[in-house]
């Protein structure tokens, strides 16, 4: 067993069962964990990673029974499974249906502070 497979391991069962007893202790350390390990991707790929991350918070925030939270989560997953394996399976169609489905955005101009004021 690897040092990260070791840790992950450590973590896990530290974290097993402490929410039912100190959510507020969950929350701070599981928060602690995901900033580690987004500072710790890629310096190209982080801010896409910070991005993801609040994409799935924004998804989860309005669940607050853990079950429903969980099953959520789960939800999540395989979709993101789903739509990695399209890509596998087909990547040229993939993009061409994201260039076919795509919004075109009007970027408006904005002016900038008014000099003689």
């Amino acid at each position: 067993m690897d040092n990260r497979t070791a840790k992950a391991d450590s973590v896990f069962d530290r974290l097993q069962g402490l929410y039912q007893v100190d959510p507020d202790e969950f929350e701070r350390l599981s928060g602690a964990l995901i900033r580690e390990t987004l500072e710790n991707v890629p310096e190209e790929y982080r801010a896409q990673a910070y991005g993801v991350q609040l994409r799935i918070e924004q998804r989860l925030r309005k669940y607050k029974d853990p079950i429903a939270r969980m099953n959520a989560m789960v939800e999540i997953f395989w979709q993101q499974f789903r739509e990695f394996q399209e890509v596998l399976n087909d990547p040229r169609e993939v993009l061409e249906n994201k260039r076919r489905c795509g919004t075109s955005a009007k970027v408006i101009p904005f002016k900038g502070p008014d000099p003689r004021h």
